[in-house]
């Protein structure tokens, strides 16, 4: 079962809300690139080789999950039957446990910290969180 929690950025600094917003810049373009490639194919699969021909500062794990969201962005919009336009990804970044992970603080005024792959590789995120009542639940019986 996935579960979703949400929370506030408001404690990480500017230059960390930054490099989010860089990533997730590159990313909504990578999604309309790889949407844009569906479109002209008619088809429902990118090979690698047109998942490697996007020249972007996203890592390969980035791309490939980008390409997983372009393509059921893509289905969606074939099983629509009120089409309309070829729909352009401006949402929100779904990423797994490859980009992003939960520690809990050890000695700090925050309840856990994210680490978050971004743009520069080799040096990750790491955005401070308080935690409220709700996802305390959760983060107690985290296994």
């Amino acid at each position: 079962m996935r579960r979703t929690l949400k929370f506030s950025l408001n404690l990480a600094n500017t230059n960390k809300i930054q490099e989010l917003k860089d990533l997730s810049k590159e990313y909504k373009r990578v999604v309309n690139y790889y949407l844009m490639v569906l479109f002209s194919k008619d088809e429902y699969i990118l090979s690698e080789e047109e998942v490697k021909s996007c020249d972007s500062l996203l890592s390969y794990r980035y791309r490939q999950c980008a390409k997983r969201q372009a393509i059921k962005i893509w289905k969606s919009w074939r099983r629509n039957t009120k089409k309309g336009k070829l729909p352009e990804f401006d949402g929100a970044l779904i990423l797994d446990n490859r980009f992003i992970r939960i520690e809990k603080a050890k000695a700090s005024t925050f309840d856990y910290w994210a680490r978050m792959a971004t743009l520069n590789k080799g040096h990750p995120v790491l955005l401070p969180i308080k935690s409220y009542d709700y996802a305390k639940g959760y983060f107690d019986n985290w296994k």
